[in-house]
């Protein structure tokens, strides 16, 4: 899948892409920031994550977390 297109509506490409995060993503800023600087090569509104650990559902023993992409917003001025 290197080069492929990932449809995230394709719930088996979804699930598996999700699933994928860099060593240190959720820990590290260094590593998110390489991500940003990774991203703003072809969109560069992607300013920063936030990233949250969800609580345990009781349904699996694996970490989970909800991260949010924050985005430049349109016409702000903000380099």
């Amino acid at each position: 899948m290197a080069n492929e297109f990932a449809d995230f509506g394709n719930l088996f490409t979804n699930s598996f892409i999700s699933r994928r995060l860099p060593k240190g993503f959720v820990e590290d800023k260094d590593v998110q920031q390489k991500i940003v600087e990774y991203f703003a090569s072809f969109d560069e509104h992607i300013r920063d994550f936030r990233i949250e650990k969800v609580p345990h559902d009781g349904e699996t023993k694996e970490d989970t977390y909800k991260i949010n992409a924050l985005h430049k917003m349109v016409d702000s001025g903000d380099s």
